[in-house]
């Protein structure tokens, strides 16, 4: 949850561009630790794979998939 707050805070653009960065990459990190404690959660996968498809990461999007 604290992924996808971050995130979505990083859209705001009443922010700066730093603040909007900061925020982007740190809900990143909580999203893949997240995913690291429970790869079967729907929803955190899903936000993890939308994060590496924006990377353009598309191999390991794949081999996560597979898991």
């Amino acid at each position: 949850m604290l992924g996808l707050e971050a995130i979505n805070a990083s859209k705001n653009l009443s922010l700066n561009e730093a603040d909007r960065k900061m925020f982007y990459f740190q809900g990143a990190k909580y999203t893949e630790g997240a995913f690291r404690l429970n790869q079967k959660n729907a929803s955190t996968a899903n936000t993890l794979f939308s994060i590496l498809l924006q990377k353009g990461d598309v191999k390991r999007v794949c081999s996560l998939a597979l898991v």
